[in-house]
């Protein structure tokens, strides 16, 4: 759907939000909305509709009484605020409403009864008006940094400046060393007025950028300082921020950092084992070598060195998420071979040993040209197992409609299980509808609303920090005074803050006031209260939105969270800065997360009720003794 409305609007103009203190102001019984000339096609169900009536009221008749009511946005009136434009035609819609509804292909008028009227809905609708709300905050061409560069390198920033080729066409155009130090400056703007996490750890970065621009000599490639910005942004410890660029050929698609990189990957995955490395394919579910299972070495480089190399371009985050992480990166062959200064050949020579270290095994395998990644799971699967158990795996959380709808299914099909297991691990986060789909069935109808998370977001200089709606309605946050809350919920807000004590104290200037992500139980009849005993798989790659949730879950009556402690990463992450001479984006955090009790996500996580690390054939695939574990548990 195009945006209609003007990128430099500011955010309060984006997203009105009317509420009432009832749910259903805020909802729509259409997954998406789009127009043919003046009529409005619906998308419900998965399946594209002329709209005919709402509850028996024309179509016609609602239109007009929004061309009434909002004369210039009446289409967008329409859109996101159905509610409000039917109630004050004293036609206020229920929790669900009678659609009439025209096929596109046959034009067969067809009557839909019950369609659920949804918060998941409505928020799909206003994303798609109005895309990303903190493009009405974009600064192309920053100020300009004036200040006195050193003129001599700081020891702890050199390796920075080592300069690793990528032999792709786009990376090897050379840019004037006098391009690459305004880019340097943009980059250095950004970091002071947009980076919400940029003093949460002692890190120099103006002596490590004017290190890096003291090296530059006549120029550099884009592929070379795409690898120093990449061990640049690395150093921050922030699992949220990294290098992205946008393809030449398609402007809409985003180019994985890692694509930054010289090519070249290992032809197996790997994995800790403890403090060692297993080697085996995802996809066949083997070792790479039954009798051998462990890698020693790499190119006669000790793994352990391999690793160490890999490790530069990885978030200095928490011990769980850089051990998870690395396992990914030591697969680049290409860049770790440059940083090592060694050949760069067809093969790979792979030395591998036996279990208990007594022998090994060389040979030599093709360098691959793609990653060997393991089969792309669907974002929400669900059955029932051995003894009425519930399974419920989320590997993804879109903001897509069809993925909030298949939870829905899901918690539908559990409903008379005697226990239900829900599957985070290795979700990295995505939507906070998930949470908001599925938290609420663990909720009891009369449990009061509380808060989930709390957060602040950074804003640039000149922008107004208290906007009615705050600067968070993407993410579901908002300030205590936005029309949102209803008075029982901010009456709680309120209480709230009383008592909650940030852990890292925010600088005042530069933020926004507190924002406040909260759950509630839902009236809907879709609802209902699962009271049996849950348990909630996690390990060290949930991060962000996953976070919130395992949180939301931690500590509550018959939850028991299992497995490994979490990432510990959250942080809005947004394609904030553009380097206009070489052609990055900067992906920056763009708000700081506390937990409820007050420490911030990054670096701390969630930690399991009840740890429990995988085995070597889990970690492969053969076997999984974590979900055992659950699932003997509810037995």
């Amino acid at each position: 759907m195009k945006n209609t409305i003007s990128k430099s609007l500011t955010l309060s103009l984006l997203i009105p939000l009317f509420a009432f203190g009832q749910e259903s102001t805020k909802s729509s019984p259409f997954e998406y909305i789009r127009w043919k000339d003046v009529a409005p096609e619906v998308l419900v169900r998965d399946q594209w509709y002329e709209l005919v009536a709402i509850n028996d009221l024309p179509i016609q008749s609602i239109l007009d009484h929004c061309r009434k009511l909002k004369v210039e946005r009446w289409r967008e009136f329409f859109d996101e605020d159905l509610v409000e434009a039917m109630s004050t035609m004293d036609q206020p819609p229920g929790p669900t409403v009678a659609l009439e509804l025209k096929e596109l292909k046959t034009g067969e008028t067809r009557r839909m009864t019950d369609v659920a009227m949804t918060t998941a809905n409505r928020e799909a609708i206003v994303l798609a008006n109005h895309g990303d709300q903190d493009e009405s905050l974009w600064i192309v061409g920053a100020p300009e940094i004036d200040r006195e560069h050193r003129d001599a390198a700081h020891v702890d920033f050199v390796d920075l400046t080592t300069r690793v080729e990528c032999s792709k066409p786009w990376a090897e155009e050379i840019l004037s060393a006098k391009r690459v130090a305004e880019d340097l400056d943009d980059l250095e703007w950004h970091l002071l007025n947009r980076f919400a996490y940029l003093k949460r750890r002692p890190v120099d970065f103006q002596a490590a950028l004017d290190t890096m621009r003291l090296e530059l000599g006549d120029g550099i490639s884009r592929g070379a300082l795409a690898t120093q910005l990449i061990k640049f942004l690395a150093l921050f410890g922030d699992p949220n921020t990294r290098l992205n660029r946008y393809s030449d050929v398609n402007a809409n698609r985003m180019i994985p950092w890692v694509m930054f990189l010289p090519p070249g990957y290992t032809p197996f995955m790997l994995a800790y084992d403890g403090d060692r490395i297993v080697a085996y394919s995802a996809r066949e579910k083997r070792y790479l070598d039954e009798a051998y299972p462990y890698l020693k070495t790499l190119d006669d480089v000790p793994i352990d060195r391999w690793m160490s190399v890999a490790r530069r371009i990885i978030a200095r985050a928490s011990t769980p998420f850089r051990q998870q992480i690395l396992t990914r990166y030591g697969m680049l062959v290409g860049y770790v071979r440059s940083e090592l200064g060694l050949q760069d050949k067809g093969t790979i020579l792979i030395e591998l040993e036996s279990a208990d270290r007594s022998t090994t095994r060389q040979f030599t395998m093709p360098v691959a040209a793609n990653p060997p990644m393991p089969k792309r799971k669907r974002p929400v699967q669900f059955d029932t197992r051995d003894g009425n158990i519930g399974y419920l795996r989320i590997s993804q959380m879109p903001r897509h409609p069809r993925s909030i709808k298949t939870v829905m299914e899901a918690m539908a099909a559990m409903r008379e299980t005697t226990g239900l297991v829900i599957d985070l691990r290795d979700n990295m986060g995505g939507s906070r509808e998930q949470i908001r789909a599925l938290f609420p069935f663990f909720m009891a109808t009369d449990e009061a609303p509380f808060v989930a998370n709390v957060a602040a977001a950074r804003i640039p200089p000149g922008k107004d920090p208290n906007l009615p709606d705050g600067y968070l309605a993407d993410a579901g946050l908002y300030p205590v005074s936005s029309r949102y809350w209803n008075a029982r919920e901010r009456l709680m807000i309120e209480k709230f803050q009383k008592t909650f004590r940030p852990k890292w104290g925010r600088p005042s200037a530069g933020y926004s006031p507190l924002h406040y992500f909260v759950l509630a139980p839902r009236k809907s009849a879709a609802y209902y209260h699962y009271d049996k005993p849950v348990v909630v798989l996690m390990n060290a790659a949930c991060l962000t939105d996953t976070e919130v949730l395992l949180s939301a879950f931690k500590g509550r009556a018959g939850v028991t969270l299992m497995g490994e402690p979490s990432g510990g990463g959250d942080g809005r992450a947004k394609n904030i800065a553009t380097l206009l001479n070489s052609g990055f984006r900067v992906q920056l955090s763009s708000m700081v997360s506390y937990q409820p009790d007050g420490r911030l996500y990054n670096d701390n996580g969630i930690t399991p009720d009840v740890i429990v690390r995988p085995t070597p054939t889990d970690l492969i695939g053969q076997t999984d003794s974590v979900l055992d574990a659950a699932v003997k548990r509810l037995r």
